[in-house]
């Protein structure tokens, strides 16, 4: 998991409660040692015990990926801020990506999970994983898939293991090489045609017509 944040922080603990070994990645120093002594830096419902408890099982804090490439499923789930110009800003998710890229074999699957604009995935993201990894997503090397989060702060845990995911995938294979994961804690995955599907769950707005009071 890359990025400990709100998303990244409740996720890792749900996975390494339905029993994957979990590596939580975060660059800021502080918030891994916090972590490692089971203080996390934000209040969620449940999540102290909860992070007490899977400190015990096969959880492991670092401030980098590990370089063994012992790793197969990453999972990206790092800030886009919004600059001064109202644009978002894309420096943690390339620092993200690129640090996959580096360690990336095949067969491996990243999920993104950060909110980001229609086709940040396709366009940005899989460039630079194939770049520094020197693989190649059309040839199935490695598989990717926009999954967006969609909890509500205090109560995601709780969400987490109960709300449907919803995937869209590279491709077909990418979406199967998913599946297993999320259905390991939540009943119902929805999966969409495209990663710009997926990705746009986050973007629209509905509007509803005003009441009116008869």
């Amino acid at each position: 998991m890359v990025g400990l944040g709100f998303v990244g922080m409740t996720m890792s603990l749900v996975l390494s409660e339905a029993g994957f070994p979990v590596v939580g990645v975060d660059k800021r120093q502080s918030v891994i040692d916090a972590l490692k002594k089971g203080k996390p830096f934000f209040y969620e419902k449940g999540m102290i015990e909860l992070l007490e408890k899977q400190l015990r099982a096969d959880f492991i804090f670092a401030n980098s990926i590990p370089v063994d490439k012992s790793c197969d499923i990453y999972i990206i789930a790092v800030g886009t801020l919004v600059d001064h110009n109202n644009q978002p800003s894309f420096l943690e998710l390339e620092s993200a990506a690129h640090d996959i890229g580096c360690v990336l074999k095949k067969g491996d699957l990243v999920v993104l999970r950060s909110t980001v604009p229609i086709g940040t995935t396709r366009d940005f993201v899989i460039p630079i994983l194939e770049k520094y990894s020197g693989l190649e997503i059309i040839k199935n090397d490695f598989y990717v898939v926009f999954a967006p989060e969609r909890t509500v702060e205090g109560e995601a845990i709780s969400e987490l293991k109960k709300l449907p995911q919803i995937v869209g995938g590279y491709n077909v294979e990418s979406v199967n090489m998913v599946l297993p994961l999320f259905k390991s804690f939540v009943p119902k995955v929805i999966v969409v045609d495209s990663l710009e599907e997926a990705e746009m769950v986050k973007m629209i707005k509905l509007k509803f017509p005003p009441v009116r009071h008869l």
